[in-house]
């Protein structure tokens, strides 16, 4: 059976993400409201900031835990491919306007819009991988390009764990998933460890397995997320999508997955 029978299954399910993300803002502003009406008091089940603002249901970026431990002269942004383009006091807020900026866009096979604390000391910077503090610190800004896609950046990796930056597989998946969300990790990146993991770290990983053979994961709050996940596995459905709509060969995606596998277009020894 083909894994992917129409497109139209794709669409449904970046509509219905687009409605949750609405509805689920929604009720996130009125607890807020609430809360600013005098019912500060009354707990409403999802995480509250210390600026007394309420985090989404759906959200697992922990912003409110980065608003306990960011320091008093540190924003949290909200970010494009073009760099910071609103900051607040309040982490909450930045990724309620984050998912409100998404939910106002076509549907995409990932998020345009992300928030990240601000490099204290360099505004319009994130602070994990600050151009500038690099460059302050004596580390050359080392970003290798292949093919047009960022591989690797200031020490971290785009889209694999920096070990695999160069592997030919790694690079034809990157290539073919451009200009789609890759996660930014490090030598030290755990995407299985709920204890070890970064919450800011999000989008697809690549992982090589020889041959032309690839597993590819989804990150969300630095936790690789499996195909049932009613908020965020559909994000595997849609990487599948794409790299098949590239010639890549995709395995069946079992639903309690964390990961799928594919093959490059090119590879001899595919599975019969």
């Amino acid at each position: 059976m083909n894994t992917f029978t129409t497109t139209s299954r794709s669409i449904t399910c970046k509509l219905c993400m687009k409605r949750l993300a609405r509805v689920a803002g929604q009720r996130a502003e009125a607890r807020n409201h609430a809360a600013e009406g005098g019912l500060a008091a009354v707990d409403f089940g999802e995480p509250r900031c210390v600026h007394e603002n309420y985090e989404r249901p759906e959200d697992r970026t922990n912003p409110a835990q980065a608003c306990q431990r960011k320091q008093p002269n540190q924003s949290a942004g909200v970010f494009s491919d073009e760099g910071c383009i609103d900051a607040f006091d309040c982490a909450v807020s930045a990724s309620n306007e984050a998912a409100r900026l998404n939910a106002e866009e076509e549907p995409a096979d990932a998020p345009l819009y992300r928030w990240e604390l601000i490099c204290p000391d360099h505004e319009d910077q994130p602070q994990k991988g600050c151009e500038v503090c690099a460059a302050d610190d004596g580390h050359a800004v080392d970003a290798r390009v292949v093919e047009g896609v960022i591989v690797a950046h200031a020490g971290t990796a785009e889209g694999s764990l920096p070990q695999n930056t160069v592997h030919p597989d790694v690079i034809a998946a990157r290539i073919a998933l451009h200009p789609m969300l890759p996660a930014t990790l490090t030598d030290h990146s755990e995407v299985t460890d709920p204890d070890e993991a970064d919450p800011q770290v999000r989008g697809y990983m690549i992982d090589p397995r020889g041959g032309g053979r690839v597993a590819v994961y989804w990150i969300e709050a630095g936790l690789a997320v499996r195909r049932d996940d009613p908020l965020h596995g559909p994000s595997l459905d849609a990487i599948g999508h794409t790299l098949h709509s590239k010639g890549w060969r995709i395995e069946p995606i079992l639903r309690g997955t964390r990961c799928f596998f594919a093959w490059r277009p090119d590879a001899d020894n595919t599975p019969a």
